[in-house]
């Protein structure tokens, strides 16, 4: 008598803390506003379902959708207040209903004791399921608790309604049995390549690529999909659980800040995020500033081109991501941009990496920002606060002590060794400033290198077949003298058809440096190569 009640009490406790627990999950998803319809709802709550809902065998729903079924019956969202958004709709006018890619399997399965799983599994061997994300030996769905389990079959097991002669041989060899099983696919299961395809007309590309830029998706879809960007863009935040916000980019990037205009498609409209790059933590608004995640590993091969203790004059800096590798390499970096938003967040994450006292930001034209340098007037031009201190001459000495904050401004370099130039569109144009640059320094320069100068540009022409000349062409015209043949053109990647970004890299000429100085007309932007 003691012994049951035991265990009736043990049971009521088992029930209660389940209760609890549900509770407890339903209310952590709501507070943290996470939508209903996200396939990880039904990893967070794999403890509360049984083992066969957790192997697919399910309803055609997803836990998402068993709690709010008008969700799935109208393709709405559940909202934090329980209310819905707006549904999505197809441009034929049809709802946008996960509900629709529910898809049954009618398979076989043999059904035999647990303890004979692993030896079925190698005698069925090339007859079993093998379906992605799919487990090929589940519980019985009517005994989830029994001592008994399914191996899944293929329809490749059967041969004109009967089992092949391997697969035959090893049921009558034990007597086991050969049941039947339903298998539901749901929305969840399915990737977000096969959700498109089905929305999609027929023979259409889907588009699943994607830059990731911290937790937003930039997309630059093709006229033919705007239709259908809003589905488009909630089936990638729906796929993918790290993501919150998916946009669309939105004509061309034709203002001086490099920034493009955008249009929300799905998730939150927060556009502070963050990437981490190179051990080093970027903190960006990609609404306001340029940032590129593809370009990850030119950043990489350029700053390993750099030693430590070099002055590296970043003249299109953007929020740094050549500028803080360099500085947290040993470098003593000058970096200006043009977009005051961006030289706010290169700041920022100068402060954030710890960089202070090696890095000197600046908000100036390019031109201006390195005709100051070599006349050792960009102390008073540097944007510092209480974030971020001057980069200095000291730093040098202290390269070998790369967390080493430096307190006390001092002046700064009035050298550099390497110039970079990472403004694609029109960077070319701007090497005229360099003709005759060191002319007025010349007695000061000394017997120091001449610098490096690393380029960005263009270039025309599919794969394999770029007009390089004509880069060469567009660098000579601009510093209105030959270059000659020591430099090194490197192709960073295709931007488009018949559009390649190139990385032009050459030592500034002397005859180039030390020319006679010319006035230059004001910087007339040239037809661009093609959208950006």
């Amino acid at each position: 008598m003691v012994g049951v009640l035991v265990r009736s009490a043990l049971a009521v406790e088992r029930w209660r803390t389940g209760c609890l627990a549900a509770k407890w999950c339903s209310r952590l998803h709501l507070r943290r506003g996470i939508h209903w319809p996200r396939s990880c709802r039904l990893q967070v709550s794999t403890s509360l379902v049984s083992p066969q809902q957790r192997q697919g065998v399910r309803t055609g729903c997803t836990l998402s959708e068993e709690r709010h079924p008008m969700a799935r019956a109208a393709g709405q969202q559940p909202s934090l207040d329980g209310s819905t958004k707006e549904p999505l709709l197809l441009p034929n006018g049809e709802l946008f209903d996960r509900g629709r890619f529910t898809e049954t399997l009618r398979l076989k399965a043999v059904k035999l004791p647990s303890r004979d799983c692993q030896n079925g599994l190698k005698r069925l061997a090339g007859f079993t399921l093998n379906k992605p994300r799919l487990k090929n030996v589940i519980h019985v769905p009517q005994e989830p608790a029994g001592p008994d389990r399914l191996v899944l079959l293929r329809p490749e097991a059967f041969e004109a309604g009967e089992l092949k002669p391997a697969v035959r041989a090893f049921v009558l060899e034990a007597q086991y049995e050969v049941v039947d099983h339903a298998l539901v696919l749901g929305y969840d299961y399915y990737g977000a390549d096969q959700i498109l395809r089905k929305l999609l007309p027929k023979g259409s590309e889907v588009p699943t690529a994607f830059e990731t830029v911290g937790h937003i998706a930039h997309l630059n879809l093709r006229e033919e999909f705007l239709p259908y960007k809003h589905v488009i863009g909630q089936v990638i935040l729906d796929k993918n659980p790290k993501l919150e916000t998916v946009v669309n980019k939105v004509g061309t990037i034709d203002n001086e800040f490099r920034v493009f205009t955008m249009e929300l498609l799905a998730g939150k409209d927060k556009m502070e995020t963050e990437v981490r790059q190179h051990g080093l933590c970027f903190k960006l608004d990609f609404s306001k500033v340029y940032w590129n995640s593809r370009l990850e590993r030119e950043h990489e091969l350029l700053v390993h081109s750099f030693k430590e203790g070099e002055v590296i004059a970043d003249m299109m800096a953007g929020i740094g991501p050549f500028a803080l590798p360099a500085a947290n390499k040993g470098c003593v970096v000058l970096a200006n941009d043009l977009n005051p938003d961006s030289v706010k967040w290169m700041r920022h994450n100068v402060k954030r990496n710890r960089l202070q006292g090696r890095i000197s930001c600046f908000n100036l034209c390019g031109r201006e920002f390195i005709r100051r340098l070599v006349a050792g007037d960009l102390q008073a031009a540097a944007v510092e606060d209480s974030e971020t201190s001057c980069a200095t001459s000291a730093g040098l000495r202290s390269a070998q002590n790369e967390r080493k904050e430096l307190k006390a401004p001092v002046d700064l370099p009035t050298y550099f060794s390497h110039a970079v130039m990472n403004l694609p569109a029109s960077a070319l144009e701007f090497l005229d400033v360099f003709t005759g640059l060191l002319t007025p320094v010349r007695h000061t320069w000394g017997g120091r290198p001449l610098p490096y100068i690393h380029c960005y540009g263009f270039a025309r022409g599919s794969e394999g077949e770029e007009d390089l000349d004509e880069v060469i062409l567009r660098a000579e015209t601009a510093m209105g003298m030959r270059m000659g043949k020591d430099y090194n053109i490197r192709l960073v990647r295709n931007v488009a058809p018949n559009k390649t970004m190139i990385c032009l890299t050459f030592q500034l000429p002397a005859d180039i440096a030390f020319a006679p100085e010319r006035k230059t007309e004001p910087h007339q932007k040239k037809p661009r190569l093609a959208s950006e």
